[in-house]
């Protein structure tokens, strides 16, 4: 028995910082969703009005939560390798751990009202404890990036800035808050707080660790293949975004399609250069390009509606609501689900293929953004689809459960294969 299998529940537990951060970010994912559930059937989580809109608080729910979890838990694992420094010791992760944890939980019961305490404090505190765990975690990192022996910083970089900016959407959204009960009210703080999540953290984290992962992944699992990659790539893709997000926090919609359509086509051409079709027979890999594929249509559908904006002269973007879902419950849960599986798997010591759980989860969970850019579709037509709406919720929160429901046991295991970590 090696000195890992010894351990308690708890050692197991922070044994590594993926298994207390994926778990977390299971968790927080069941929450948040089953929480909204209410509002997609005409009802809502809790009681008593919300410190913020709910819309809003829904997706920085979303973002501190599942994304900024799962971002924690791969970066400390990865990030150091990429970089050829010391591992991310647990004297530094399990307290971070902590701090994201009891924020989102604090930021969780004060926008539903659950707290025993006044929900626009318990939310305020809540979020500034949510921005201050990203901003260390950004720091750690940052560390790791500037004292490591890899000459390759690009993607640590950018990841790390990534971070700092979900901590600049956090604290967007307590100033917001505070704002909201004063006279003034809280202007466009919650806009610039949804636009710099979206923008200037996720997006941004996204197309970094895709661009750094996806091809070193996929010559992993297939043989006979030539990686390649564009290395500006990953500086132009950013760029763009945080451009992007500086138009839709200022509402100019009718100009999206300068940074959306750019963004499409040069991520979609990397993907035809990585090609993906060559992942057709590995779901695990496979998954990965579709949350990407996902990412491409979500930004096409924008860029087009702005340009149609744009030409028409029209006051606003009428399917934006349907390509930020594309990006979200299409790209980054698809992207959420693969990477996730993927790292738990290698190591949990089960190995890297899985089995038909997997391959059902992965290609079934494709229909859940195809249902939820149904309404947006109906209601430009003029017709109703809260049924649509429904279904979605039901089909991504059954989706994340059955993940739960097997992986998140793991996380207390010690590895199948008697290694450590």
């Amino acid at each position: 028995m090696n000195e890992t299998q010894k351990l308690s529940r708890w050692g197991v537990f922070t044994a590594a910082p993926h298994r207390m951060f994926f778990f977390s970010a299971g968790a927080t994912a069941l929450l948040s969703m089953g929480g909204w559930l209410p509002h997609l059937t005409g009802g809502m989580l809790g009681h008593g009005a919300w410190p913020l809109p709910p819309s809003v608080g829904h997706f920085l729910l979303m973002a501190a939560g599942p994304f900024a979890m799962a971002a924690h838990g791969f970066l400390f694992t990865a990030l150091p390798r990429w970089q050829n420094a010391k591992p991310i010791q647990p004297r530094v992760y399990v307290p971070l751990w902590g701090l994201q944890s009891a924020g989102w939980l604090v930021f969780w019961g004060g926008i539903t009202g659950w707290m025993p305490v006044d929900s626009n404090l318990a939310a305020w505190v809540g979020a500034l404890m949510c921005g201050s765990a990203m901003g260390l975690g950004a720091m750690v990192l940052g560390g790791k990036v500037i004292w490591g022996n890899s000459p390759g910083r690009l993607h640590g970089t950018l990841v790390s800035g990534a971070l700092m900016g979900g901590m600049a959407a956090m604290l967007l959204a307590a100033r917001g808050m505070f704002e909201w009960t004063t006279p003034s009210g809280p202007g466009n703080l919650f806009g610039w707080a949804s636009a710099v999540g979206l923008y200037g953290f996720l997006l941004p984290l996204f197309f970094s660790v895709t661009h750094r992962m996806v091809p070193f992944f996929t010559g992993s699992a297939l043989g006979g293949y030539d990686l390649r990659r564009t290395e500006w790539l990953p500086w132009g893709l950013v760029g763009l975004s945080v451009w992007r997000g500086i138009m839709a926090g200022v509402g100019a919609a009718q100009w999206y399609w300068l940074a959306d359509l750019p963004l499409a086509v040069m991520l979609g051409r990397e993907l035809i250069l990585w090609r993906f079709w060559r992942a057709r027979g590995v779901p695990l890999l496979m998954v990965l390009y579709l949350g990407l594929g996902w990412i491409v249509a979500g930004l096409m559908l924008s860029g087009m509606d702005s340009l149609y904006t744009w030409v028409e002269g029209g006051g606003g973007v009428t399917l934006d609501l349907a390509a930020r879902h594309l990006l979200t419950v299409g790209g980054f849960s698809t992207l959420w689900l693969g990477m996730v599986t993927r790292v738990s798997r290698g190591h949990g010591g089960v190995g890297l293929y899985g089995g038909r759980f997997e391959t059902a989860l992965f290609y079934g969970f494709q229909l859940v953004p195809l249902m939820r850019v149904i309404p947006e579709g109906l209601a430009a037509l003029g017709q109703d689809g809260q049924g649509w709406l429904a279904m979605a919720g039901v089909g991504w929160f059954a989706a994340f459960g059955a993940w739960f429901g097997k992986y998140g046991p793991m996380f207390w295991r010690p590895r199948a294969d008697g290694q450590p970590g």
